[in-house]
C-alpha cells in the first residue's frame, strides 16, 4: 500500500503537519522552524516525482507563514511572503532532489 503515491503523498503530508506541530511545542525560533519544516518537506518529498517536492513546498510555505508567522493560517502575499513562497518550493525541490538517489538506492527501489 506504501508503493501508491497518493498513500506517500499523504504520509507526507501527515509528516509535515506533525513536525511542526512539534515545533510550536518547542521553544525554536522562526528560522529553526523554518529549517524543520523544509527538510521534513524534503525528505518526504525524496520518494516521490518532482512535482510532488514542489507541492510539499509549497504546503510547508503555508503551514509555516500561516501559523508561525503570521496568525491564525492567516496568508499573506507581500513581497516577504513571495520571497518566502519561491524559497520553500525551491529549496524543497533541490533538497528532494539531492537525496533522491540516496533514499531510493537504500530502500533497494528500481525507480
Amino acid at each position: 500500500m506504501v508503493d501508491q503515491t497518493g498513500v506517500r503523498f499523504g504520509l507526507a503530508n501527515g509528516a509535515l503537519v506533525i513536525t511542526l506541530l512539534i515545533a510550536a511545542a518547542l521553544p525554536l525560533d522562526r528560522a529553526e522552524t523554518a529549517f524543520i519544516a523544509l527538510l521534513t518537506a524534503a525528505l518526504a518529498a525524496a520518494t516521490l516525482r518532482w512535482h510532488f517536492a514542489v507541492v510539499l513546498g509549497l504546503e510547508a510555505w503555508a503551514f509555516f507563514t500561516g501559523f508561525f508567522e503570521n496568525r491564525y493560517g492567516v496568508l499573506t502575499l507581500a513581497p516577504h511572503d513571495l520571497l518566502n513562497l519561491t524559497g520553500f518550493v525551491v529549496t524543497t525541490f533541490l533538497l528532494a532532489h539531492l537525496l533522491r538517489p540516496r533514499v531510493l538506492l537504500d530502500s533497494g527501489s528500481s525507480r
